[in-house]
């Protein structure tokens, strides 16, 4: 029964290391391509944010519309208007870290455009 179990844990092992051995066969031979079609990784990440912000801009709209409705139906209701408010403030937080990601972006750029050596 031991045995029989080890047989089966070794071709397990030799069937998920096929794969690794396929793709080494191709980064030898060369035929392995970049599949994400960016130079770097700063780009890839800036198209991105750029496609998060074209997503999200919209929603940050309609829900800053909706914390402005809810702003004017509120009529002095205190729980509307702190619904309101927070509708208002959490569409602008969102918005904030939306655009905080292309400072850490900028912050990353930079700290690597001073390791370039090319210089």
């Amino acid at each position: 029964m031991i045995s029989s179990l080890s047989k089966m844990k070794f071709r397990l092992t030799a069937i998920k290391a096929l794969p690794l051995l396929l793709i080494a066969k191709q980064v030898k031979a060369g035929g392995l391509e970049n599949p994400i079609y960016h130079e770097t990784i700063v780009l890839f990440f800036s198209d991105m944010l750029t496609m998060i912000i074209i997503l999200s801009v919209p929603i940050i709209v309609v829900f800053l519309v909706y914390g402005g409705y809810t702003y004017v139906t509120a009529r002095g209701n205190d729980t509307k208007l702190t619904k309101a408010n927070k509708i208002f403030f959490y569409s602008i937080l969102g918005g904030l870290f939306i655009l905080g990601g292309f400072l850490i972006l900028g912050i990353i750029q930079g700290t690597i455009d001073s390791f370039n050596l090319d210089d």
